[in-house]
């Protein structure tokens, strides 16, 4: 009621009165101040006051007391036009003295006020290439956005730069364990856009690439390729070309996306990747014919090699390579159960017997062969592949089961959370939404479940 009647008068929109209002706010009840003080009517208020906001932020609120009023004139001062030095280093030195005191609470209540000035803050520092230190703010400020260290499964916009961070320092271990935790919620109140998902996922990708982790980087960059898209943007061209190399390489031919995949995507991929999508087809030669696969790729790659040092991709299309021998390999176990290693390296095109031993060995290290080698250099295939052990086998059961159950519970929570809001029982029981006060929202509320039971009743009290 009180921001409907500051709406209609106009007069009580003054930064006297927003600081003097903080500065009497009960310190458990913030949500009511961003309802009070709604942030773009402020931002529309206080231009007006530029010149005074400094002296505020100095003088007269906490960052840690008043964090939330704190952010709100952060955010404003990310708006203004950063140019002569001593405006930058006043700013870049308002948002690090806030950083380091601000309540992780009061933030996590309505993040976006912080989050624009952050925003800001980290595009001056990757001007600037000041990665390194950027990495140990931004892990700060991701539980600052969280609200609570526990809470793993959400995306701030502090995830997006210190990913990005991280990739341009080769700081791969600075990633962990942030890259490894499962995201299912994204912050709302504007603070992410599109590309920032985008970005995060696809860097995420990067550092598991980077740490040889296959597995999970085709996990991130799937979520790059299959994200809700009315066109096609640049990162997601880019990070299908990397799909298909790391799809090539862990599993030796191109695992097609899921069925969800916006159609708009799955039309243009072909497209714009077209050199990549042409060495799958290198992958698809039989066993016992003349040439298995090897020279096919290697004809490609040196058609395409300017293309792939363009993309900087050239160092998985090695990979690639390699995993090619070993899929040449694999064909032979539909075909033959035991074979010499000079038989081997004659039918898979390999350069001498040396390597092929070297890679069937390093193939039944791995488990990707389930064979042996005796001591006259016969390779005998068996049916099946290496299994892990039992204990291993548990402990990856135990592991999902305790994700999945982590997952469920935080979309019970939300929808719970979603189901109790203001906005939500409004809809549901078509009350009107417009500025009337509380008591009498309630009293429609409770007369129309009361009138639900009634009706209950008057059937019988069952179906």
């Amino acid at each position: 009621m009180m921001n409907f009647t500051r709406q209609m008068l106009g007069s009580n929109m003054s930064l006297d009165n927003f600081i003097s209002e903080a500065l009497q706010w009960p310190s458990t009840k913030w949500k009511g101040f961003t309802e009070e003080w709604k942030y773009r009517d402020v931002m529309k208020m206080l231009p007006k006051y530029r010149s005074a906001i400094d002296s505020v932020l100095s003088n007269t609120l906490n960052p840690k007391i008043h964090s939330i009023p704190y952010s709100y004139l952060l955010g404003f001062k990310s708006t203004e036009k950063l140019e002569d030095p001593q405006s930058i280093i006043s700013f870049m030195k308002a948002v690090q003295f806030f950083i380091s005191k601000a309540d992780p609470k009061q933030i996590a209540i309505f993040p976006r006020p912080f989050t624009d000035a952050l925003r800001v803050y980290c595009d001056i520092m990757k001007k600037d290439k000041n990665y390194m230190p950027l990495i140990g703010t931004l892990k700060q400020c991701i539980n600052i956005l969280k609200g609570n260290a526990k809470n793993t499964n959400i995306l701030t916009f502090a995830h997006c730069d210190f990913m990005y961070c991280c990739v341009e320092t080769y700081c791969y271990h600075q990633a962990f364990p942030i890259v490894t935790q499962d995201i299912v919620q994204v912050q709302g109140d504007g603070c992410i856009k599109s590309e920032d998902s985008l970005r995060y996922f696809y860097y995420c990708a990067l550092i598991h690439i980077g740490m040889k982790n296959y597995r999970e980087a085709m996990e991130s960059l799937v979520m790059v390729c299959t994200a809700p898209s009315e066109s096609l943007s640049l990162i997601q061209i880019d990070a299908y070309k990397k799909y298909v190399l790391i799809s090539l390489i862990r599993k030796q031919h191109l695992v097609s996306l899921p069925r969800y995949t916006p159609r708009i995507l799955t039309r243009y991929f072909p497209k714009f990747c077209g050199e990549y999508l042409e060495m799958n087809s290198a992958f698809d030669s039989n066993a016992n014919s003349e040439v298995i696969g090897v020279d096919k790729l290697k004809k490609i790659v040196e058609k395409n090699a300017e293309v792939y040092l363009k993309d900087n991709n050239y160092g998985l299309v090695k990979k690639v390579l390699t995993s090619c021998e070993k899929n040449s390999v694999k064909k032979l176990t539909s075909v033959y159960t035991k074979l010499s290693i000079k038989k081997v390296a004659g039918l898979c095109r390999f350069e001498s017997e040396t390597k092929a031993k070297n890679i069937v060995l390093r193939m039944i290290e791995n488990g990707d062969l389930s064979a042996s080698i005796d001591a006259d250099n016969v390779v005998t295939f068996y049916d099946g592949t290496m299994t892990e052990s039992d204990k291993e086998t548990l402990i990856k059961i135990q592991s999902g089961i305790e994700k999945t159950l982590n997952l469920w519970n935080g979309l019970d929570r939300e929808q719970l959370k979603i189901k109790q809001s203001k906005e939500f029982v409004e809809k549901s029981l078509n009350l009107p939404s417009s500025n009337m006060d509380e008591s009498m929202q309630q009293q429609l509320l409770f007369q129309s479940a009361m009138g639900g039971m009634g009706q209950f009743f008057r059937h019988g009290g069952g179906i």
